[in-house]
């Protein structure tokens, strides 16, 4: 029911586009952005605090064969580092201005309003992938507007 609900926990940070699943959300990035597996697996680390250099944890000095062995390391050693809760959802995040950011998602808060139709966003980069596909405006006009990367 969360698609109804307009609640989105995976956000695409090059598009804006949000998605309800982890799996859809993976193909997205995997077809729309052209990414690798391994590429998508590394996003997954942007989150978790675990500091990575290649197959390599930083923190422990281990390094992994694959990189689906160095995530479950991240998540099973440094998930301590998403310390900030989502009272709503549960999701974590390891800063308070990444978990501001999700809970206008959970409110409704739709503060970013279009200028050119009633459409709102909680997001500049919403409203900014709206200008650009439902607009035509180019890059230049949307920051132009003052909607640059904020």
């Amino acid at each position: 029911m969360k698609k109804h609900k307009g609640q989105n926990d995976f956000n695409c940070k090059f598009c804006g586009k949000g998605f309800v699943q982890r799996k859809i959300f993976n193909s997205h990035l995997r077809t729309s952005h052209q990414m690798s597996q391994e590429e998508v697996d590394r996003l997954r680390w942007a989150d978790s605090g675990c500091e990575i250099d290649g197959n390599k944890c930083v923190e422990c000095n281990i390094e992994f064969q694959t990189c689906q062995e160095l995530f479950k390391h991240c998540t099973a050693k440094h998930a301590e580092k998403q310390k900030f809760m989502c009272d709503i959802c549960g999701k974590a995040f390891t800063s308070k201005a990444w978990l501001t950011s999700h809970q206008k998602y959970h409110k409704g808060i739709k503060s970013k309003k279009c200028m050119k139709c009633p459409s709102a966003f909680t997001e500049h980069k919403g409203l900014r992938t709206h200008l650009r596909r439902v607009h035509n405006m180019s890059d230049e006009e949307v920051y132009a507007l003052g909607f640059g990367a904020q």
